[in-house]
């Protein structure tokens, strides 16, 4: 039986509000609010009862309300410094935080800390914290804390999963409303429409290059929630866009399934996804990129000898919007390929549009010592990027063919690829982008 929540904390930090359980309406809670040392912090003020809870699980309450003798310092009631204890019959209980109090409170003592000087700082509450500026040597320099399943991001575009991985939930394409099935008449048209401009698009782009005399390949990656879902509450698959299009696509020989190449994956394998971010892990790029090969008609096996052994430490994109640091997550990459140049290839900057934006940016690379002699060029985004790590796809495409070329661009370039006359074009784009379709 739940006992109740903290659920509010005054801007003064002076103030706490919530409810506890009271079965016996005659009988006022004994509650009280007390250090971790016993002593006390303030008073407690018993309400009437709250309808919400009663109708919401089914359990009689009482409000209450809190107030301090001193403000309540940064990280006290997730470290357990500050508790508020309902005694009853079945003896003495501590209010747990509610979801936003716990987020309110870890952000508070991150920025308490965040801009002092030296490696790790005490806090008010007694906790030790990394600054900003902590770059951990190896993976043994980490250390991990238990955060609540479903904790969200303070600007509410990401969530916590279970085992630590961090999912894109919100941000600018509003990515949970996409996992919604469409309802009504409208929805369905929309959802229809949209999938047949996909569906169109990808065969004009088959027609092109059929006129070119290239091979077309088109990928659309899932998002790390439709893969893997059984770590993020709420979430079961794909989106209803990405489910209609893979049928749509699925008898055409230049669509190269992602979702399928990646949704054998269970919890317990390596991750496909980085921890702390958005893109997929170098265990996953491999994964993806052995997929693409049979459709070009290149053995897999090519990669047979790929042993994902050396660990390195990535932050992701993600991490920095919960708590403003860099969350460190240990990683396997490549060891040295016996086939391959240990060397890194490095690209040649063909286009590097201004104001550091990425639209428009082009990549190429000349390996000579490439497994495959072939040239390719691909239109997509972050996915590829530029290749400095396993867990982009310009890693792998850049030691696999001798002429490579990325443009971060989700439209192609028609009169580019007419000039260059690759050997193979590959489209790429990502799930959370289904609702915008490019003219080319």
């Amino acid at each position: 039986m739940q006992v109740g929540f903290v659920e509010s904390v005054s801007e003064d930090r002076c103030t706490l509000t919530g409810w506890v359980r009271a079965p016996e309406e005659s009988r006022l809670p004994r509650v009280s609010v007390v250090s971790r040392r016993g002593e006390a912090l303030g008073s407690v003020v018993i309400g009437p009862e709250r309808r919400d809870v009663v109708l919401g699980i089914g359990v009689r309450n009482r409000r209450i309300l809190v107030r301090l003798v001193d403000a309540l310092p940064p990280g006290a009631l997730t470290t357990g410094e500050c508790a508020v204890v309902l005694e009853d019959a079945e003896g003495s209980s501590t209010l747990p935080r509610a979801r936003l109090v716990e987020r309110d409170e870890v952000a508070r003592l991150v920025r308490s800390v965040e801009t002092v000087d030296p490696a790790t700082v005490r806090s008010p509450a007694g906790v030790s914290v990394p600054s900003a500026n902590v770059h951990p040597q190896d993976h043994r320099r980490l250390s991990y804390v238990p955060f609540p399943v479903g904790l969200k991001s303070g600007d509410g575009s990401a969530e916590l999963g279970h085992s630590g991985h961090i999912f894109l939930t919100g941000g600018s394409n509003d990515l949970a409303s996409r996992y919604r099935e469409p309802a009504g008449v409208e929805e369905v048209r929309a959802h229809h429409e949209v999938v047949g401009r996909w569906s169109s698009l990808f065969e004009r782009r088959a027609q092109v290059a059929s006129e070119i005399g290239t091979t077309y390949v088109q990928l659309v990656i899932p998002e790390k929630s439709s893969i893997m879902h059984q770590l993020l509450d709420g979430v079961s698959g794909a989106t209803p866009a990405l489910r209609a299009l893979e049928m749509e696509m699925s008898p055409r020989a230049f669509y190269v399934s992602a979702l399928d190449a990646l949704s054998s994956w269970r919890p317990g394998q390596d991750d496909p996804w980085l921890r702390h971010d958005g893109h997929l892990s170098a265990s996953g790029a491999l994964t993806l990129t052995r997929a693409l090969l049979p459709r070009i008609s290149v053995d897999p096996s090519v990669l047979s000898d790929v042993v994902l052994g050396r660990r390195t430490l990535i932050n992701g994109d993600l991490g920095r919007r919960f708590f403003g640091i860099d969350l460190w997550d240990p990683q396997l990459e490549p060891d040295d390929v016996a086939a391959w140049p240990s060397r890194e290839i490095a690209p040649h900057v063909v286009e590097d549009p201004p104001g550091g934006r990425h639209i428009g940016s082009r990549l190429h690379w000349r390996n000579d010592e490439a497994l495959i002699d072939a040239s390719v060029v691909v239109f997509g985004n972050s996915f590829f990027g530029s290749g400095q790590s396993a867990a982009k796809l310009s890693w792998w495409f850049a030691r696999l063919f001798k002429d490579f070329e990325f443009v971060w661009d989700p439209a192609f370039d028609v009169d580019h690829l007419r000039r260059r006359k690759p050997d193979l074009v590959v489209g790429q784009t990502i799930e959370r982008f289904l609702g915008r379709v490019p003219e080319a």
